[in-house]
C-alpha cells in the first residue's frame, strides 16, 4: 500500500502486523495488511493520525529546525506530532475526564504535564493558576518556552511526581504518570484528582483502596477521581 507525502509527514516508523477486513462496494471482503504510523513510541490508529494530520494541515502547523511542531494559531510549540495530536484528538474527552469539578478560580497539579498542552486547557476553562510537573528534560524545555511565551500563570517544576508535591497549596489534581501511577498506591490518602491507569490490576486497586469512580475507559487507559462534586 503506497502512501504519498501528505499524509505520512510525521511518521518516521511504521508497523505492518495488523490486518484488517476490508469491503469492496459489492460487499465482497479481503483481508490486506494496513500500516501503522508509530511516533513517540506509541502505535497509532488510521483514523486517529490522519485525523491528527487533517487538524495539522487545517491549522497551519510548522516544522521547526529541530524538528518540533509549532502551532502559529496558538504560539504553541511541541516536541513532535505525537503531543499535537494528543491535543487535536483528546480535548473534548478531557473535558469529559479532567474536569470531574470545576476549576474556575482554582490552583490545579498537573502531574504529567508535557509540553503545557493541559495547563493550557486548564487555565482556559478558568484555573487561576497551574503547577506543571514533567519529569523529560526536553519537554520541559517546551512547557518553559510555551509558559513564557504567553505569561501564563504556571510554576514549572522538572521532576517525577514525588509525594512532597502532593502537599503543595492547589485545589484539584490533573496524574498522568504512566507507570509511576502504581506508586501512589504506597500513599495513605490522595488530594481531589483525576488519575489515568494503565493496568487493570492498578485500576482496581486504585478503586478498592481509595474508594474512586471511573470517569471513562479508553483502550490505553481508565481515568478514575475522587473528586467530590458540589451541587
Amino acid at each position: 500500500m503506497k502512501f504519498n507525502q501528505a499524509v505520512t509527514p510525521y511518521a518516521k516508523q511504521w508497523e505492518f502486523p495488523r490486518l484488517f477486513r476490508v469491503f469492496r462496494n459489492d460487499g465482497v471482503g479481503r483481508i490486506i495488511p494496513i500500516p501503522l504510523p508509530v511516533i513517540n513510541e506509541r502505535i497509532f490508529s488510521p483514523r486517529s493520525y490522519l485525523r491528527g494530520v487533517a487538524l495539522a494541515k487545517a491549522w497551519g502547523v510548522k516544522t521547526l529546525d529541530n524538528g518540533h511542531l509549532i502551532v502559529p494559531a496558538l504560539d504553541f510549540e511541541f516536541t513532535n506530532f505525537f503531543y499535537f495530536s494528543v491535543l487535536a484528538n483528546e480535548w473534548r474527552c478531557w473535558e469529559a475526564d479532567y474536569l470531574p469539578v470545576s476549576v474556575q478560580g482554582k490552583v490545579v497539579l498537573d502531574a504529567g504535564a508535557a509540553c503545557g498542552e493541559t495547563a493550557m486547557f486548564f487555565l482556559f476553562h478558568g484555573a487561576r493558576s497551574v503547577i506543571s510537573v514533567e519529569p523529560n528534560k526536553e519537554r520541559f524545555a517546551v512547557l518553559k518556552r510555551n509558559v513564557e511565551a504567553h505569561g501564563w500563570p504556571v510554576d514549572c517544576v522538572n521532576d517525577v511526581l514525588r509525594p512532597e508535591h502532593l502537599k503543595m497549596g492547589f485545589d484539584f489534581a490533573k496524574i498522568d504518570i504512566e507507570a509511576g501511577d502504581k506508586d501512589l498506591l504506597k500513599l495513605d490518602s490522595l488530594p481531589p484528582c483525576a488519575i489515568e491507569t494503565h493496568w487493570k490490576e492498578v485500576t482496581d486497586a486504585f478503586i478498592e483502596k481509595f474508594g474512586m469512580r471511573k470517569l471513562s475507559s479508553r483502550p490505553q487507559c481508565v481515568v478514575l477521581t475522587n473528586a467530590v462534586r458540589h451541587q
